[in-house]
């Protein structure tokens, strides 16, 4: 009799922990379709006032759905997408506190905006399986893939041309033609914890959007 009650609550309990997970496996999509409808609404906003203001656009303000613009203020740079990983993702100013790996992907600050010729724009993502591991299949990339910049009313197109690791130690070496103006994608090496990857793609055609 003893023993029947312990299953039997071994079965309750069991039952009960399958449905606090569930739970949170279903929040856990409902917040991620959410966020994914909210960024393709803002990068369809930042596209269409940008072609329209192409010389004047310095950074894009945009309110969240909760309407408060005086605490939810979103403000795109510019838009970064890479096809071959389906990626699009706004990206914040290089002085926004959301401009940050933990937040979103990161313009590095040593970065130089697309339109400098002979210029780099460097960009860091987090790898993994969090929210905001945009860079997490990063490593699929290979020669001559495509990664779009839209900034300012241009799309700036560049090919990936080469890629390697370099140590985790809070620095970064970027091995790039400095003739070429070019983009640089760095992250962690998946199941590593002292490795980064890196991509260097040089860009080859500008098209007004």
């Amino acid at each position: 009799m003893q023993k029947r009650k312990i299953r039997n609550r071994l079965i309750i309990i069991g039952i009960l922990l399958f449905l606090i997970g569930l739970l949170i496996l279903s929040f856990f999509i409902l917040y991620k379709n959410f966020n994914i409808k909210k960024e393709q609404k803002l990068i369809k906003e930042y596209i269409n006032v940008s072609s329209q203001e192409k010389s004047n656009l310095e950074v894009l303000e945009y309110v969240t759905s909760n309407e408060e613009p005086s605490n939810n203020i979103e403000k795109y740079e510019m838009i970064l997408e890479i096809p071959k990983i389906n990626l699009k993702k706004g990206l914040y100013s290089i002085d926004s506190k959301y401009n940050n790996v933990n937040y979103n992907i990161e313009i590095i600050k040593e970065s130089n905006m697309p339109n400098i010729s002979n210029g780099n724009l460097i960009l860091a993502g987090h790898n993994g399986n969090s929210t905001v591991s945009y860079f997490d299949n990063l490593k699929t990339l290979s020669k001559d893939d495509n990664v779009f910049i839209f900034y300012k009313g241009i799309k700036y197109i560049y090919k990936i041309t080469n890629n390697y690791e370099i140590k985790k130690d809070g620095t970064y070496k970027v091995l790039r033609n400095n003739d070429k103006t070019t983009i640089t994608l760095i992250s962690c090496k998946k199941n590593t914890t002292d490795k980064q990857i890196v991509y260097i793609g040089e860009q080859i055609n500008q098209i007004a959007y």
